[in-house]
């Protein structure tokens, strides 16, 4: 068994997604033991987004 490296302590969610953009789950979980979550509480929620001015003739 390999040994795992410990999961740094993040700043920001921001920092976090960085991190794991460039390094391998591998190395800091046994993926011998992980298993599949199940979120039955779970929502879809929609969110409003609105381009700035102009951004729209672009792509048209």
């Amino acid at each position: 068994m390999k040994t795992l490296k410990p999961i740094p302590i993040f700043q920001s969610e921001l920092d976090e997604r960085r991190f794991w953009e460039i390094h391998d789950a591998s190395d800091y979980f046994d993926l011998n033991k992980v298993f599949r979550a199940a979120l039955p509480n779970l929502r879809p929620h929609t969110a409003t987004i609105k381009p700035q001015d102009g951004v729209i003739g672009k792509f048209t």
